[in-house]
C-alpha cells in the first residue's frame, strides 16, 4: 500500500518503523483498504493498572438467599421479612460501585440490608470520611419494623437468635416519615 501523509502533517513513526510494522500487519487502513492508517494495538500490549476484578461471584463469597434470610432472623426474630439480600452481596456491590464520602440511595429498602451494607463498610475503614444512605420504604409497618429496626440493631449492638450478643458496628440514621403525598391520583400538585 502506498500512502502519504495529509498535505502539512507527517508520518507519526519513521520510515523503517512504519515498513517494520507494515511487514508485521499492524497498521490497519480501515474495512476497505483506503482509510488513513493506524497503528493496530494487541491486547498482550496494553498496559492494565489492575487486573479484573472475576465476574463470578460465588455464593461463598457474597452470600445467598437462605443465607439472607437467616441474617435477618439471627438480627430480628421478629422480623419476617421473606426476600432478604445477602449483606455480603450489596457490600461487594458497594466496595465496587461507591466511594468513601458518598451517599447511596435505596428507594426500596425492604429489610434494611443496604443500611447494614453500608455501616459495615464504613466500620471496616473507621480512617475514611464514611459513606452515608437514605433508604425508602413505602410500607410503613415495614419500614419502622423492620428497615429501621435492622439498622438499629447492627448500629448499636444486639442480641442474635442463638443468645449471643454481637457488638453494633457504630453509626447511626435518622428515622423519619413523609409527609403527605404531592400529587393526586391525576399526577397534579
Amino acid at each position: 500500500v502506498v500512502w502519504t501523509p495529509p498535505r502539512g502533517t507527517s508520518p507519526r513513526f519513521p520510515a523503517d518503523s512504519l515498513r517494520q510494522m507494515d511487514e508485521n500487519d499492524e497498521i490497519w487502513f480501515g474495512s476497505d483498504g483506503t482509510a488513513n492508517p493506524s497503528r493496530k494495538t494487541f491486547l498482550n500490549e496494553l498496559k492494565m493498572s489492575a487486573p479484573p476484578a472475576p465476574t463470578i461471584w460465588l455464593h461463598t463469597e457474597v452470600g445467598n438467599n437462605h443465607e439472607a434470610r437467616e441474617e435477618v432472623k439471627a438480627i430480628n426474630p421478629e422480623d419476617s421479612f421473606a426476600t432478604p439480600k445477602p449483606e455480603k452481596l450489596l457490600k461487594r456491590i458497594l466496595e465496587l460501585a461507591t466511594n468513601p464520602d458518598d451517599l447511596v440511595l435505596d428507594s426500596f429498602a425492604g429489610s434494611g440490608t443496604t443500611g447494614h451494607a453500608v455501616l459495615k463498610l464504613n466500620a471496616a475503614a473507621p480512617d475514611q470520611t464514611p459513606r452515608r444512605f437514605i433508604l425508602v420504604e413505602i410500607d410503613e409497618k415495614i419500614a419502622r419494623d423492620v428497615t429501621a429496626e435492622r439498622v438499629r440493631r447492627v448500629a448499636q449492638g444486639y442480641t442474635n437468635a442463638k443468645g449471643e450478643q454481637v457488638a453494633g458496628l457504630g453509626g447511626g440514621f435518622r428515622y423519619a416519615v413523609l409527609g403527605d403525598e404531592l400529587f393526586d391520583e391525576a399526577g397534579l400538585l
